[in-house]
């Protein structure tokens, strides 16, 4: 016979499990973590970068596969291809019509510095910045850093 305390704590874990409370709960315990132990937060999630990144996302790619898979069978959601030409169309219009307004974004504020040769608005986006300078040349860093003077 279980203990009154692991009955509960079977319940309880059922619960969350049940209605999917895993990640939320996950999420603020490591943003609480973060904010009052932020070295060995740190710490902890170098020392898991590769379980968490690598070997996670190949059990969650695995997990989508399997649910796509299953819902293109004869009798899933998506069985006739009709069915499942629209969420390929969006998936590939959400993918792409983003990245080409951040391309074309991205390549207006360049364009802007080069003919103003000062700051444009909005040119400020640190992440379009890093990856900018990721994928540059180091004659075109030393191009932009006189831009910028």
């Amino acid at each position: 016979m279980m203990s009154r305390h692991k009955r509960i704590a079977l319940r309880v874990s059922g619960f969350v499990v049940d209605y999917l409370l895993a990640l939320p709960i996950g999420c603020v315990a490591a943003l609480v973590w973060a904010n009052t132990f932020p070295d060995s937060y740190y710490r902890f999630a170098q020392a898991i970068a590769f379980a968490v990144n690598d070997v996670g996302m190949v059990f969650f790619l695995a997990l989508i596969t399997k649910e796509v898979a299953e819902a293109t069978l004869p009798g899933g959601a998506l069985h006739p291809w009709r069915r499942a030409a629209l969420p390929v169309v969006a998936a590939i219009g959400g993918a792409g019509g983003g990245s080409g307004v951040r391309a074309r974004l991205g390549w207006i504020i360049l364009m802007s510095k080069r003919k103003t040769n000062g700051a444009a608005a909005g040119s400020g986006d640190l992440g379009w910045t890093g990856d900018l300078i990721q994928n540059c040349q180091p004659v075109q860093i030393a191009e932009l850093a006189k831009l910028e003077t």
